[in-house]
């Protein structure tokens, strides 16, 4: 339990370690060089270390962090060492500690059986592997279960909306009173809160801010360009935009003055001016824009997205296959880029293997650019795989598998996620149907290894979470008039992905009003940071409102 108190702007933190009959800090010292041991090799050290520790802790409930650490510790080296009936033993009396998931996403059940079938399968006992192979992926099935019914839709995201309502409506009676600023003012919040409810709003707004201003051409453009952000291919301010360059004495006709415009608009900050005017330039004569231009690509997926918005995406994929063949081979940013459109393209065109075959060449592009896209990647490659299978195509298709399989065992516990847990499973279904389990269960235990609950570790830095926690909430927190100078006491969960489950209150204030306060503030907050690296699978914090 991490308690947090907050009076005002101080913070003080104070981290509670598991009640022990020892001394905590030296259970935890003997369980870092039982693990240091294990490491190196020196499985009869290791194993004298753990075997020690777990006889100190045995006063301990089943469900202690420390005592599953040793037991499971204990069932590796006994199946390390051939020992198969202690093994056996062991990881059951680490299923026993298991029996209700230490929270969503929690696959160290589906781990143990995992290892059990194994084990049962070097016996000779196939039946016995089978079932428990069986209970392996269901317990993982379980564990997505769990995941999806713990992620509600939270309070603040419903706040959000409807105050992006409110916002929306009001923008839109500014415009209509010619209070182009203002309303773009609040349509903008809106957008931030709501963009798919708001984006048709605002292009409305900028079209009517530009056409008031006719007088001025050079404003006009921006206001033109905004509008067509927003919707790229709304006649109406094309139309508006045509009519403001012939009144800067320009032809929009001609392509050479459409990229003249798109390198004063760059050269001013617009970047949203120069991707239109280069990508109407690109409409005009597709060879007047050098593909070695910096704003080459932004001028193509600007006419892409014209083309998409229309519905015309056999244009927008003939347009963006061109581009991703001309732009230089270094500069993968610009094709990262080009390939996303090209996805969403390949997506609303009804086409899904070239859609899912594109997304993997993006996200394959966007690891090499370093950016972390190596759950996204798991998806593009489950999904990519399951369509090879319904093809037929199972030398593709087991192709794939592998190598999700590979990502799934780089990818580090905080970075689990719905999508990585169904891409295993379906990997191991595959697995299963083509080779028998035999395949199928060292893949899932191999794939697992690292997906056990480490919370007994106690060299994970809390103490910068709890202060990033406390000033979350602190930023969210609007005290209630009537509060009493008094603590209000909240306890919840939060979990890997920095979700809050079981909030509730423990201590309220007196006044239902400034409870509810300090609620509204813990959801507000939420999704806070993931987990530090190497932290179980949730965290359970008592935060303490004050007023003093």
């Amino acid at each position: 339990m991490h308690r947090i108190i907050a009076a005002g702007a101080a913070c003080v933190l104070v981290t509670l370690l598991p009640a022990s009959g020892d001394c905590a800090s030296s259970s935890y010292d003997l369980l870092r060089s039982g693990g240091n041991e294990f490491q190196a090799g020196r499985w009869d050290k290791a194993k004298q270390i753990y075997t020690d520790l777990a006889d100190r802790l045995r006063s301990e409930p089943l469900s202690d962090p420390r005592r599953f650490a040793c037991q499971y510790h204990l069932a590796l080296i006994a199946e390390q060492s051939g020992d198969y009936a202690e093994a056996l033993k062991q990881y059951e009396t680490c299923l026993r500690s298991r029996a209700t998931p230490a929270g969503p996403m929690d696959l160290s059940n589906s781990s143990l059986q995992a290892h059990m079938a194994v084990i049962e399968l070097k016996l000779g006992h196939k039946d016995q592997a089978q079932s428990l192979y069986q209970s392996s992926m269901a317990a993982l099935d379980s564990a997505l279960r769990l995941f999806l019914t713990k992620q509600p839709e939270s309070a603040s995201n419903k706040e959000g909306s409807k105050r992006a309502a409110e916002l929306n409506k009001h923008g839109l009676e500014l415009v209509a009173q010619r209070k182009y600023a203002e309303s773009l003012e609040l349509l903008k919040e809106a957008n931030q809160q709501d963009p798919d409810r708001t984006c048709d709003n605002l292009a409305h707004a900028h079209l009517a801010y530009a056409n008031s201003l006719s007088a001025t051409p050079e404003k006009a453009l921006e206001q033109y360009y905004q509008c067509l952000f927003y919707r790229r291919s709304d006649q109406a301010a094309l139309n508006g935009l045509d009519a403001a360059i012939r009144a800067l004495h320009k032809d929009p006709a001609k392509a050479a003055d459409r990229m003249a415009m798109a390198r004063e608009a760059a050269s001013s900050g617009d970047m949203t001016g120069a991707s239109i005017e280069c990508g109407e330039a690109l409409r005009i004569d597709p060879g007047a824009v050098s593909p070695s231009s910096t704003l080459y690509p932004h001028g193509a997926i600007s006419q892409a997205v014209y083309y998409e918005d229309r519905k015309e995406y056999g244009k927008a994929i003939e347009l963006l296959t061109a581009a991703l063949q001309k732009i230089p081979p270094g500069d993968s940013e610009a094709a990262q880029a080009i390939l996303h459109w090209l996805a969403e393209c390949y997506d609303k065109s009804g086409d899904t293997l070239q859609y899912e075959l594109t997304s993997l060449r993006e996200v394959e592009m966007s690891e090499r650019l370093g950016q972390p896209t190596a759950a996204f990647v798991i998806r593009i490659y489950d999904v990519v795989a399951r369509i090879y299978e319904k093809r037929g195509e199972k030398k593709d298709a087991r192709a794939y598998y592998d190598k999700l399989v590979a990502k799934f065992q780089t990818l580090p516990p905080e970075k689990r996620t719905r999508f990585t847990a169904l891409g295993l499973r379906d990997a191991c279904d595959f697995f299963e149907r083509e080779d028998g389990i035999v395949a199928a269960a060292p893949i899932l235990v191999s794939a697992l290894e690292n997906y056990m609950d480490v919370s007994w570790r106690d060299d994970i830095d809390f103490d910068s979470y709890n202060t990033r926690v406390s000033k979350t909430i602190e930023d969210h927190w609007t005290p209630a008039a009537k509060q009493h100078k008094g603590d209000i006491v909240t306890q919840f969960r939060i979990t890997r992905e920095g979700f809050v489950e079981d909030l509730h209150i423990v201590e309220g204030g007196g006044e239902a009003v400034a409870d509810a306060a300090a609620i509204k503030a813990v959801y507000d907050s939420e999704p806070f940071n993931a987990l530090p690296s190497g932290s179980g699978a949730a965290i359970d914090i008592q935060f303490t409102f004050n007023l003093k």
